[in-house]
């Protein structure tokens, strides 16, 4: 004899647990995705700092203090407060090249204060010299 299989029937209350723990999966994917955009954002500025430092001291007339504080002054505009997080500005000057290296931590959001992502760039420019006869 046969066994006949009943139809699953669903209890009242398990579509709603279902849509719970999946819309939960869904917003902490959201989540994620807009903390990464966010990083990527301060990972740029912190680039565009670091160049933009070593155009600044690579002058001729540029010092390395006019480089950090260009650096200074371009994280904060683009990340505002986020620009606390920045907090290595480093400007080497060497016979002919300058060096700026930009550090720092962005806090994940998801994780509060227990985890944060690295900001770090380095750029790197030949100095700026009057060079009587083009060589």
């Amino acid at each position: 004899m046969r066994s006949k299989r009943r139809p699953c029937r669903r209890q009242p209350a398990q579509t709603l647990a279902t849509f719970a723990v999946a819309g939960t999966a869904l917003v902490m994917i959201v989540l994620a995705l807009g903390n990464l955009a966010v990083w990527l954002y301060a990972q740029n500025a912190v680039t565009a700092a670091a160049q933009e430092g070593a155009v600044v001291a690579s002058r001729e007339d540029g010092t390395p203090e006019q480089g950090q504080q260009t650096a200074r002054a371009l994280l904060a505009s683009s990340l505002g407060p986020g620009a606390d997080n920045v907090t290595t500005i480093d400007v080497s000057v060497g016979t002919s090249t300058v060096t700026v290296v930009v550090r720092g931590s962005w806090p994940v959001v998801l994780l509060g204060p227990l985890a944060s992502a690295p900001l770090r760039a380095t750029a790197s420019l030949e100095r700026e010299r009057f060079r009587p006869g083009g060589n």
